[in-house]
């Protein structure tokens, strides 16, 4: 069963003496815990899964690559979505001339989920800006965008919860200032790499990863 973020936060919580079971969230910690969590999914996101890059407005229909960030075009065109992703793979476009709604962008899902949705994605908001992150566990192009409702799912698969629960003790820690256990630390360290692992970007680029602590004894993150 997908976790919910109420329960990720609250389990970052517990891990560094924040909670203590039985008791309930408190409407100010969980807005702090919401901001936490947005910023540690921005960081994997952005930190661990492609770089984008501005790529100039496409004049006729194309495919996406990996990585490019594509300005709206001049005309009514369909992009599609890149071809044969991997995990933690990002694109995006932004409607920099604010005119989505004379110029429509469709956005072609390639045989994946997008938005979770199995069709394709007609944009025709002026300003619109969308980035999209390749969940490869569910196939789909999810849209990058911070969670305002706790009792949304987590986008990751259920069993990154644990880890993600251990880098967000780290990160809230780390962002807000706290007390973290050396066990604490480590296992949210051993989370980050699962996260490389499954997300992280091939290529040249050092990963720009979220967690920054460093526990006793000299253990890398």
């Amino acid at each position: 069963m997908a976790r919910t973020v109420r329960s990720i936060i609250q389990a970052a919580q517990r891990k560094f003496g924040a909670l203590v079971s039985g008791d309930n969230t408190s409407a100010d910690e969980m807005t702090d815990g919401l901001e936490a969590y947005n910023g540690l999914v921005r960081a994997i996101q952005g930190g661990i899964g492609s770089r984008l890059s501005n790529q100039p407005a496409l004049t006729v229909s194309a495919t996406a690559e990996v990585g490019g960030l594509y300005r709206g075009p001049a005309s009514s065109i369909t992009i599609t979505c890149p071809a044969n992703p991997r995990h933690g793979a990002r694109f995006g476009v932004a409607d920099v001339n604010a005119d989505f709604s004379t110029h429509n962008y469709t956005i072609a899902k390639n045989g994946a989920l997008l938005e979770g949705a199995a069709a394709n994605l007609t944009l025709s908001t002026n300003g619109d800006a969308r980035v999209w992150f390749f969940e490869g566990d569910t196939g789909n192009w999810v849209k990058e965008a911070d969670v305002t409702d706790v009792s949304t799912n987590c986008i990751f698969p259920d069993r990154f919860a644990g880890p993600l629960s251990d880098m967000l003790a780290a990160y809230w820690c780390q962002e807000f200032g706290g007390e973290l256990r050396g066990d604490t630390l480590l296992k949210a360290l051993e989370g980050q790499e699962a996260f490389v692992r499954q997300y992280g970007r091939r290529g040249p680029n050092a990963l720009d990863r979220p967690i920054k602590m460093r526990p006793s004894g000299g253990a890398q993150g």
